[in-house]
């Protein structure tokens, strides 16, 4: 399987197919290795699932969210308590991890250096989350175990500074309350954040335009949050997803997308201003532009919690 098998070997180079994802292996090297090492009638080591978990291993199992991000938000939760972070890092499965899959290293170095939001940043990384994935519900299932507090479950996670309007993770109960305000013309019942940032749910035209429109608007003001959070304290972008954060923006660039905006009294109401500036609503720029520049911030930043929530 790469450089770590050649087509001979008799024996797996990994005991599963999750430790060779974990490792960094693709799916298409794991299946051309097994269509390389399976014939003879004997299934390679790789390709085998155990055939029965141990309890421990189970109740990890069963207790690992399915939504990466809610992996993630339940590490936070564990972070949060007393040396949660020296007992994570301390566990001997990070330990070993962190000397033989580098992207576990470069997590850890992460949120060792950064703080536990800087765990968000790697969501975008199916390398990283096939890796963490594999080994964080068994820590935090030990952590527990040995007198710690439960992390948080899904959708009970308290949000950190400057999350409280990070729309991706409101659970059911957060988006009934925040729904009910804009009075629709009925109740949608079952529907998280996510749903309503990826236009789920069978809503009429008219609710709908509603809730995006209120959707704008609280992402923009997620973005003014972060603004004014420390710098180490910002949740962390991953790379591919900067485009669309405002607050990212250099001059140039916020120059350029207020140059394609429509109904600007003139392209450069904002001329010298970046993007952090237009967040924060510095510059000397008329009722009329602003309105319609919180607008586009608006657009935006709606699009990129689509764009968090498509890449999680």
């Amino acid at each position: 399987m790469g450089a770590g098998a050649s087509v001979g070997e008799a024996a797996a180079p990994f005991e599963t197919a999750e430790a060779a994802l974990a490792a960094g292996k693709t799916q298409e090297e794991i299946d051309h290795w097994v269509a390389s090492n399976g014939a003879g009638g004997e299934k390679p080591a790789v390709a085998a699932a155990p055939a029965e978990a141990a309890p421990a291993e189970a109740a990890a199992a069963e207790a690992a969210p399915a939504d990466p991000m809610m992996l993630l938000m339940q590490l936070q939760g564990v972070l949060a308590q007393p040396d949660g972070l020296q007992k994570v890092l301390g566990h001997p499965s990070v330990v070993e991890a962190r000397k033989t899959t580098p992207v576990v290293d470069e997590f850890c170095t992460a949120v060792e250096a950064a703080g536990p939001m800087a765990a968000l940043g790697f969501l975008g990384r199916p390398d990283a989350m096939a890796a963490l994935t594999s080994i964080l519900p068994g820590v935090m299932a030990d952590i527990e175990a040995e007198g710690g507090e439960t992390a948080p479950a899904e959708g009970k996670t308290a949000p950190a500074e400057g999350m409280q309007r990070a729309v991706w993770l409101w659970n059911e109960e957060i988006t009934a309350e925040t729904i009910d305000e804009i009075q629709l013309s009925q109740k949608y019942p079952g529907l998280n954040g996510k749903a309503l940032l990826m236009q789920k749910g069978e809503l009429s035209e008219e609710d709908r335009e509603k809730v995006n429109t209120m959707l704008q608007r609280v992402c923009f003001m997620w973005m003014q949050d972060q603004v004014q959070l420390e710098p180490s304290s910002r949740f962390i972008i991953p790379e591919e997803l900067q485009k669309r954060v405002p607050w990212l923006w250099d001059v140039k660039t916020t120059a350029e997308v207020l140059g394609e905006e429509e109904g600007l009294s003139s392209p450069d109401v904002a001329s010298g201003l970046d993007g952090r500036a237009l967040v924060m609503q510095e510059g000397e720029i008329s009722d009329g532009d602003r309105e319609k520049v919180n607008g586009m911030l608006g657009r935006v930043s709606f699009m990129w919690m689509q764009d968090l929530c498509q890449a999680s």
